[in-house]
């Protein structure tokens, strides 16, 4: 008994025909909007848990209403979109990349993951409005929890330096103007 090497494939192609045709486009986005997003928010709660206690993971310091109503419309957004298309190849190559950045018990690579996803929809897959309106929500939820931190941890050193600079500036300007003029200065 002999096979070819399209025979021995051929079972493959057809699981991966099987998947693309198991749900439409949208749900497989959501589903993966879900996964990303459960896995950041949770992990933000988890550490909130571990500095505030059961106080603080409760009263939601590390995200609030905002951040969780922004993750339910854009994931809302993607479900609900009346486009019915098929699960793409190259979907399936961004699940791929988008799923190890996910199942990575590590919240900032959740939102990194999420961010990935979301350009790939917005460049790639923007077919409906509704698909690239939630895209759009879930970009802008991932500033607030992972990117506008890591700007301020890496620019902080030098914009602080930067105010400490400005404001030794302004008090020897201050000083000087009191020492050329000291009765300006007396109420």
């Amino acid at each position: 008994m002999t096979a070819t090497t399209n025979e021995l494939t051929a079972p493959k192609r057809r699981l991966v025909a099987a998947f693309q045709r198991s749900m439409p486009r949208n749900e497989f986005f959501a589903g993966l909007y879900i996964l990303g997003c459960a896995n950041g928010l949770l992990g933000r709660t988890l550490y909130a848990l571990n500095l505030q206690g059961w106080t603080g993971a409760t009263m939601g310091f590390e995200t609030n209403v905002i951040v969780w109503a922004a993750a339910f419309a854009g994931i809302y957004l993607l479900v609900t979109c009346n486009s019915r298309d098929q699960i793409r190849t190259w979907d399936l190559v961004v699940a791929a990349v988008f799923l190890p950045f996910v199942i990575v018990p590590s919240y900032p690579l959740s939102w990194v993951g999420v961010t990935g996803l979301s350009l790939y929809i917005l460049v790639f897959a923007n077919d409906g409005a509704e698909r690239r309106r939630g895209a759009l929500i879930l970009l802008a939820l991932t500033f607030p929890m992972l990117w506008s931190r890591l700007f301020f941890q890496f620019f902080a050193k030098p914009l602080l330096a930067l105010a400490a600079t400005m404001l030794t500036w302004l008090r020897s300007e201050q000083y000087s103007r009191s020492a050329r003029c000291p009765a300006a200065m007396s109420p």
